[in-house]
Formats: structure tokens, sequence, C-alpha cells
């Protein structure tokens, strides 16, 4: 049988928008864009003549809240929310997601784009020289998965050995992050898939195909992702505890949320124990977004100096004081309050002058929860031994490795961010 050609999607012929859709219909195939929240956009593409059933097995959340949108059409039709903007070029359609400041996140690879090589569905896209892609279920890869490839479908090989890659669980959710632009793809295809992260010649696209039906995939942009936090007891003599967290890309830190709005569950060990987490899960979940939009209001609020050190003040008693509440380590606030990376950072950082984090809420979090719950910093212990003369001694700070004090930590952490927040909000208000 002869070799069908890549036919991609080709040019706009018409346009219409419903709600908060937005169906084109070019010359080889229909594309349907679906804004679904400020940060999430659904694309789905086909080359017949209509779209088939909008059903799905992976993604749980049918209903979305109405949003605002802000519509431009000229030489390329612009779709924008407050976060998210999206660029659709006419001829031929090719698709652009960017930061509302203008930061390009992802786009389709301008030779190709998307479209069809017989029943196969590929979309190809553009990759910086910076990108690093994380995610694709449990694979025997590297953690950083750019230059792999890796095929979604799993069997049961009786001859299977560790590197038997079909026997681990397919999710074929991909993370994207490189300085300045952090991103997600979920492609909801479950016909056999295969991403191939940058195996090609000049290293500057990558694509993503499955062996038949619809293109369908949900873009996610921002630099923090919601996520479920299960804590259980080894020996199941403590009830297991759900609580929303928030893992931010950039650093691999994952934030547990202690806010009024979001919930803790927990679950005792006895009846139907799955059931009843995955139903726990799927409500925290649904409630995720809270802890998403209470990260946004605190990337605009703006604290000075002394609140970013009053910050740090506050995460260090949380950290080393005893139950006396004294303090003998001679780490200080202000070494909590250095960036670790430039993205968190106001200027460049530099080993003759100290970083300072970005002047808002949420960065001097991160900044301060990442120094405290990592270790790793240095500072010189100053005593005086039994004969009176003065000692000297190096202390490095251990990463907190222990559930118990990583949980207290972080939603003690998140407490006293909303503590500032309500100050700030009052001091404003006043």
């Amino acid at each position: 049988m002869a070799h069908s050609p890549f036919q991609s999607i080709g040019a706009i012929k018409t346009f219409r928008r419903r709600d908060d859709s937005f169906e084109f219909r070019c010359e080889h195939g229909r594309v349907r864009i679906t804004v679904l929240s400020g940060r999430t956009v659904r694309v789905r593409a086909t080359q017949a003549s209509a779209f088939g059933p909008d059903f799905s097995y992976a993604i749980a959340k049918t209903r979305w809240p109405k949003l605002k949108t802000t519509v431009r059409t000229g030489k390329a039709i612009t779709i924008q929310t407050k976060k998210l903007v999206v660029t659709v070029h006419k001829s031929p359609l090719r698709i652009e997601f960017a930061t509302s400041d203008g930061c390009v996140l992802n786009a389709d690879d301008t030779a190709h784009g998307m479209g069809w090589d017989g029943p196969k569905c590929r979309s190809y896209r553009t990759l910086e020289v910076e990108e690093k892609f994380f995610g694709c279920g449990e694979k025997t890869s590297p953690l950083n998965k750019r230059g792999s490839k890796t095929t979604f479908w799993n069997t049961d090989d009786p001859n299977h050995t560790y590197a038997t890659e079909a026997l681990y669980v397919s999710i074929p959710f991909l993370i994207s992050t490189r300085p300045g632009a952090n991103y997600g793809i979920f492609w909801d295809n479950t016909h056999r898939s295969h991403f191939n992260l940058g195996q090609v010649e000049k290293e500057n696209h990558y694509i993503l195909e499955s062996e038949a039906g619809e293109i369908d995939y949900y873009f996610f942009m921002g630099d923090s992702v919601p996520e479920v936090v299960l804590v259980n007891s080894h020996d199941g003599t403590s009830a297991y505890k759900l609580s929303a967290g928030l893992f931010r890309l950039v650093c691999s830190n994952g934030l547990m949320v202690s806010d009024s709005t979001v919930e803790m569950l927990s679950i005792q060990h006895k009846g139907d124990i799955v059931r009843d987490v995955i139903e726990g899960s799927f409500q925290i979940v649904g409630q995720s977004e809270k802890a998403l939009a209470r990260a946004d209001e605190w990337n605009q609020l703006q604290l000075t100096a002394g609140e970013q050190g009053a910050f740090a003040d506050a995460a260090r008693q949380l950290r080393f004081a005893d139950v006396e509440g004294k303090i003998t380590t001679p780490i200080t606030a202000e070494q909590l309050l250095r960036p670790r990376r430039e993205a968190d950072a106001t200027g460049l950082i530099n080993w003759r002058t100290p970083a300072v984090p970005k002047p808002d809420l949420w960065h001097t979090l991160n900044v301060v929860q990442e120094n405290v719950v990592r270790g790793g910093l240095h500072g010189m212990q100053h005593g005086v031994d039994p004969n009176g003369r003065k000692t000297f001694r190096r202390v490095t700070t251990r990463e907190v490795r222990g559930i118990d004090q990583d949980v207290k930590l972080n939603r003690a952490l998140w407490m006293l961010a909303e503590r500032m927040a309500e100050l700030k909000g009052a001091a404003v208000a006043a």
C-alpha cells in the first residue's frame, strides 16, 4: 500500500462563534476552539464534515462557567482572556498561545501545523531551545522527556523486563517549562498515541500523534497546576487525608493549600476505601480553581521590603523555633528571601549582589517556601566552649523529608500568606 502524505488542515474558509466556542471550516477539515477558563483552552480538529460525539473517558468536568473573552478579527483572529491570548492565523490555519503580556508559550509549527496522514491525526508544535518536558505517566525514561519518543498503549507482556514501557501507566499529559514560560497539554485520544518530543533532525518542533480519531487536546497555561495531596499512614492507624495543592513547574515544588474555601477530607480505613478516595479526589479537584485564583490574586499583591522581611521572619520562626519558641540557628530571614532562580528574582542572580524576590506576595511565598523546605542554606554558628574559648561551627540546613513536618510547614506558610493578604487588603481599604 502506498504511503499517504501528510495533509495539513489548510486555510480558513469560514468562521463562526457560538458562546465560548469558535469553529473554523478549513480546506481540509474543521477546527473548534473552546475557552474553558482564563487559563485553559480546548482544541478539536476533524477531517470529517462534522465533529463526533463530545465524550471523554478522561475529563470529568463537562460544565464550565461562562467567561468573558475579547475577540478581534483582521489578518488573524485573536481570542483573549485575562491571562491567555489565542491567535488563529488564517492562511494556513495555525494556532498560537501566549500570555496576556505577549510571551509566546507554544504554537503550531509553521511548516506543518496540524492535519492527517491517512487515518492518523497529528499536531506539529514549536520547540524552544531551553524547553524541557515532564509528565507522560509512569514511563521508563529520564525525568526530562525532551528528545524521547513515548507510545501511549498498555499491554500485559508475559516476557516483560524493567524496560518494557508498555506495562506502565499511560497518561498523555505533557508539562513544558522554560525560563518565563510554562504550559501543559493533555492529548485526549483513546487510540494508540505517540509523543515525539524533539527527536527530529533540526530539533525545532515536536509531534503529538494518534493512529486514528480526532485531534482533541487541552492547553493549560501558568507556572502552577492543581494537585491532590494524599497523606496516609504506613500501617492504617490513621485516616487518609486529602487536600488541595499547587505544583509549581519552575522549581518542582508543591505547596499545600490551607484555605478556608478549600476543605481537607479525612477517609477512614474501612468500607469501600478506593471509591471514597476517588470521590474525595474529585471533590478536591473541583475546588482547586479557588487555589489557582488565590495565587493570581497574590501575584498582583505588591509587598514592601519591610513586609517581605516580616514574612520571612515569621517563616523562620515556623521552621527553626523549638518548643519554647527559641531560635538558635544562624540562618537569617534575609537568607530565606534569596531566590534560587531568576524567574523569581528582581534582576539577575549573582554571587556579588544577593538577589531579592519579585515584590509580590506569590513570589515571596514561593521563594521562602523553597528555602525553608529544600534546605541547603549555610551559616556560621558562634559559641563558647567550657574553657571560655570562642567556637565556630559551619551549619547547613537539611531538606525537610518527614511527611508530617512537610505538611505542617506547607500549610502554615499558606496560612501565613493568607494573613498577609488580609492585612494588605485591610490597609488598602483604610
